[in-house]
């Protein structure tokens, strides 16, 4: 249950004041699909269960063409058959999602997210450190695995997001955070750490990208960030 995306986003769907934080997710079918193209233009899909970014395919539909981006490569496709055989082939059967394609904000014209990490000690949840991801020029994830890098958070928005107010978002993503872990609280409450994936789209709303249950700290040890925060983080270990 604890990598099932769609399990997650269930269980924070029954807390109203989070369900503005969650882009629109449903089960994959080809109906679906077509219907998030039609409705949207473009679409992001993911497998149930993975992680770094493994099997996410962004669809958009482009002028008389589809295009394909995975992790790696890119795929132009012309014709709606020929995109239903590359994702039939691509999901092979297993449970993917549809998510709804999240217009992040970018630094220096790249796209930007947030990583965010929770730990409780004697019952009270705590952010405990936290990093800017940017992707890379010729990808949309932020992964490092894809060519992402890491980046300090207050510094960046304070720097480069002057169209928004630093201190209000960095409030809100505070506040945002502990929402989220509290109510996962409410059904693992034996967990200790969790890691968020936070993005803000281009109207300042902050949204959830999706839930971490095993994050990589190793991440803190990035000379760009301060070593004060992986010092917090293990003494929550």
């Amino acid at each position: 249950m604890l990598s099932d995306k769609s399990y997650m986003f269930s269980i924070l769907k029954e807390n109203k004041d989070i369900i503005k934080h969650l882009p629109e997710t449903v089960p994959y079918s080809i109906n679906a699909c077509c219907r998030y193209l039609k409705d949207y233009g473009v679409a992001i899909l993911k497998p149930v269960q993975g992680t770094s970014g493994t099997g996410i395919i962004k669809v958009k539909v482009g002028y008389r063409h589809f295009i394909i981006d995975t992790k790696s490569k890119r795929f132009i496709l012309d014709k709606a058959e020929d995109l239903l055989n590359f994702l039939e082939k691509k999901i092979n059967g297993k449970p993917y999602l549809i998510q709804e394609y999240i217009d992040r904000l970018k630094i220096n014209n790249r796209f930007f997210d947030i990583r965010v990490i929770l730990q409780k000690k004697d019952s009270n949840w705590k952010l405990t450190g936290w990093f800017g991801q940017l992707t890379s020029k010729t990808s949309f994830l932020s992964n490092t695995s894809a060519g992402g890098s890491i980046i300090p958070l207050e510094a960046s928005l304070q720097n480069h997001l002057r169209e928004l107010t630093s201190e209000n978002i960095i409030t809100e993503l505070q506040h945002t955070a502990l929402q989220i872990v509290q109510q996962l609280d409410k059904h693992f409450p034996h967990k200790h750490l969790w890691g968020l994936d936070l993005a803000i789209n281009r109207s300042g709303q902050i949204l959830l990208i999706e839930v971490s249950s095993y994050p990589d700290l190793s991440k803190f040890k990035n000379k760009k960030l301060d070593p004060a925060m992986l010092r917090t983080i293990k003494s929550y270990l």
